[in-house]
C-alpha cells in the first residue's frame, strides 16, 4: 500500500479546493462521464475545476447539479477525498443511446444546463481461468461487438504488476497480452512493508467511449458516455 499512499499524498500536495462562489461559469472546466458498467445501472459524475489548474471547485448552497435522463431528475451528491472534490449519483439504465443531461443551475450566472452523455454501444467480457506466465503471450481477452466505431481501450492493473494500457483496433473482439509486457513491480515492498509478491490477481478493463456534448457556458472540459467491463485472471512470473 505504501505506493499508493505516496501517489495519494503527492495528489492532496497538488490539489486545492476552493468554493465556486467567486468563479464565473466561464471560467470553469468541468469533466463529466455516464458509465455502464452493465449493471442495469449508470454513474453519472462531474468535477469542476478552475481553468486547467488542480483547484477543484465545491459548490454552495447557491449552485446545484442534476440529472435528468427521461422523466427523473437526479441532485448528483458532494465526495471530497484529498482536495478532490466530485459529485456522482446513480440512474438505473444503461442501454446503448440513452442521453444523460447535466445541468449546473447557479445564482451567480446562467450556469450550464445542457451538457449531454450518450452511452456508447454495450458489451460483455468473457470470463477468465488459470494462471497466465507473463513470459508467455496470453491470455487472450474476447468481448462481444457492438454497432459503432466508438474508440476502446484495455487496462490491466494489479498488486504484483506496473499498470497496462492499450488502444484497441475498430471493431476487434479479443486482444491477447503479449509475452513480457506484463512487468513486475520493481518496488521491493508493497505498502504496509510486505513483499511484492511474484503472482497476484489482476483487473483487465475494457472502456468503449463515446463524446459527449458540453453545454458553451464552461471554459473548457469533456463529456463522455462509456461503457466499462472488466475480467480478472491471475498472472504469474
Amino acid at each position: 500500500m505504501r505506493t499508493h499512499l505516496v501517489a495519494l499524498l503527492s495528489l492532496a500536495a497538488a490539489c486545492r479546493t476552493e468554493s465556486i462562489s467567486e468563479v464565473e461559469t466561464r471560467d470553469i472546466t468541468a469533466n463529466i462521464t455516464a458509465t455502464g458498467s452493465g449493471t442495469g445501472s449508470t454513474n453519472v459524475a462531474a468535477t469542476f475545476r478552475k481553468g486547467n489548474s488542480l483547484t477543484f471547485l465545491q459548490l454552495t448552497s447557491d449552485d446545484d447539479v442534476k440529472v435528468t435522463q427521461g422523466g427523473t431528475t437526479t441532485e448528483l451528491t458532494e465526495f471530497s477525498l484529498l482536495g478532490v472534490v466530485s459529485y456522482s449519483a446513480s440512474v438505473p439504465v444503461d442501454a446503448e443511446g440513452t442521453q444523460f443531461t447535466v445541468a449546473l443551475t447557479r445564482k451567480k450566472d446562467s450556469g450550464a444546463p445542457s451538457s449531454v452523455a450518450t452511452l456508447p454501444g454495450a458489451f460483455t467480457i468473457d470470463a477468465l481461468t488459470g494462471s497466465f506466465s507473463r513470459a508467455a503471450a496470453g491470455p487472450t481477452i474476447r468481448w462481444s461487438s457492438a454497432v459503432g466505431a466508438d474508440p476502446m481501450t484495455l487496462s490491466i492493473e494489479g498488486p504484483c504488476i506496473d499498470n497496462f494500457s492499450a488502444n484497441l483496433a475498430s471493431g476487434a473482439t479479443d486482444y491477447t497480452v503479449a509475452a513480457n509486457a506484463l512487468k513486475k513491480k520493481m518496488a521491493s515492498t508493497t505498502d504496509g512493508g510486505t513483499a511484492v509478491p511474484d503472482s497476484c490477481t489482476v483487473t483487465a478493463q475494457i472502456a468503449r467511449e463515446r463524446a459527449g456534448t458540453r453545454d458553451p457556458g464552461y471554459g473548457g472540459g469533456t463529456v463522455l458516455g462509456i461503457q466499462r467491463r472488466s475480467v480478472d485472471f491471475t498472472t504469474a512470473p
